[in-house]
């Protein structure tokens, strides 16, 4: 999938809001590049906070995906972004280094690419 085509979807299935929002892109801190995660484990995605708008989306959703623009794994939705992290499990998957979070809200960003050890292939 086409980034712009999971931005439109995302956006849909956060749903639209009628009010104006402030764009805000938080960086993603953790995972950071070439980092190692066990798959079937629990890990803080983390996030800037700095210069957060009044008024931005509690809508976030965490996308985890390939870098290829592949994201098939919703792995939280709903939180609040100006948190700076979220909890989630890290889906048992195949071991591989071009994973990506992508944090949505008002915007899309993605992390560096880090990778899943899984005892599966």
């Amino acid at each position: 999938m086409q980034l712009s085509a999971m931005l439109a979807s995302a956006f849909l299935l956060l749903g639209a809001s009628t009010g104006a929002l402030d764009v805000w892109v938080p960086r993603i801190t953790f995972p950071t590049a070439g980092a190692i995660l066990a798959a079937n484990s629990q890990v803080n995605v983390t996030w800037t906070t700095v210069n957060a708008p009044q008024n931005i989306s509690n809508r976030a959703m965490l996308l985890l995906g390939h870098t290829g623009g592949n994201y098939p794994f919703i792995l939280a939705k709903d939180f609040d972004l100006r948190a700076g992290f979220v909890t989630v499990a890290v889906p048992y998957v195949f071991t591989g280094t071009a994973y990506t979070f992508v944090l949505f809200g008002d915007s899309g960003n993605a992390s560096p690419p880090f990778t899943i050890e899984s005892d599966v292939l």
